[in-house]
């Protein structure tokens, strides 16, 4: 493992994939750490990442029948083999499988997500509340509350997958809008409580923002804004990978974000970067004009 901070970032493209390599599991997921069972999220992650890459064939081909092999007869995917509920991340295994043209297993997925029920109820007054509580987007887990993140992912899924009008989309990209924090960005649920505005978190921005790259406003653009403030503020890899994915969609990432990364990755201790973070390193330092992430 590298622990140089000066390593450049088409260096850790190289690292970060033989890292990649060597973390997969003999099933052909990937654990969130070496050594741990194969689960859903760090998998698609890693799937997209290689595929981005193009290189991994032969590694991609196990992760994506691992996929295949665990995805539920409703078209969902669980988290893992021991735990057979629904997963959020479904989306992002479609994507991945969307991607690789692995036609039954992301249709089966997008179906799945049309389809998905969500807690939605109507208050008496905006203004408890702060914002629309009657949209549907997508919940965590099936049946509850929608929140900005399995609501990004799923419509970034969705209209990648040529479902960018179908109503249940259009009311996703209405969440996402109505869910901005007050002054630019996202949280992870709710822009107001207990009649206080929250304050924009980065992840959730970044997801939105990737939800939203074909449909730009001055919305997408205080977000993109507030990720570019936090340069040098960022100091965990799933937030800088996030981060840096979107304003690699947005074009607006430059060489020092991606030193930024690069720096980060090598430096982090190997108990807090495991292969769902050498992904998001990855998607996020990669010049591609075509980025599994990205809306045409």
């Amino acid at each position: 493992m590298a622990n140089d901070s000066t390593i450049l970032p088409a260096q850790l493209i190289s690292l970060a994939v033989d890292d990649l390599i060597a973390s997969q599991n003999a099933d052909g997921g990937w654990p969130y750490h070496v050594g741990q069972p194969s689960n859903l999220e760090p998998t698609s992650l890693a799937l997209l990442a290689l595929h981005a890459t193009g290189l991994g064939d032969a590694q991609i081909t196990k992760g994506i029948d691992w996929l295949g092999n665990l995805q539920r007869p409703d078209g969902y995917l669980p988290t893992s083999a021991i735990v057979p509920d629904p997963h959020w991340a479904t989306a992002l295994a479609g994507l991945a499988a969307y991607h690789r043209s692995a036609d039954a297993l992301a249709n089966n997925a997008r179906d799945a997500l049309l389809d998905t029920s969500v807690f939605t109820f109507q208050s008496l007054t905006r203004s408890v509340f702060g914002y629309n509580t009657g949209i549907s987007g997508w919940p965590w887990t099936v049946s509850d509350f929608s929140f900005v993140e399995p609501t990004a992912m799923s419509v970034l899924f969705l209209k990648s997958a040529g479902q960018g009008q179908a109503t249940r989309v259009r009311q996703g990209v209405d969440l996402l809008r109505d869910r901005e924090i007050p002054g630019g960005g996202w949280n992870y649920g709710e822009p107001r409580v207990l009649d206080g505005n929250l304050f924009a978190t980065t992840i959730p921005t970044a997801q939105t923002l990737l939800a939203m790259a074909d449909e730009q406003n001055d919305q997408t653009n205080r977000g993109r804004d507030l990720l570019l403030s936090q340069r040098g503020e960022l100091t965990s890899l799933m937030s800088l990978g996030w981060a840096a994915i979107a304003l690699n969609v947005y074009g607006v990432i430059n060489a020092s974000w991606r030193a930024d990364v690069a720096a980060l990755w090598c430096t982090t201790s190997i108990d807090r970067r495991g292969p769902m973070e050498t992904a998001l390193a990855l998607l996020g330092v990669l010049d591609t004009n075509n980025h599994p992430m990205a809306l045409s």
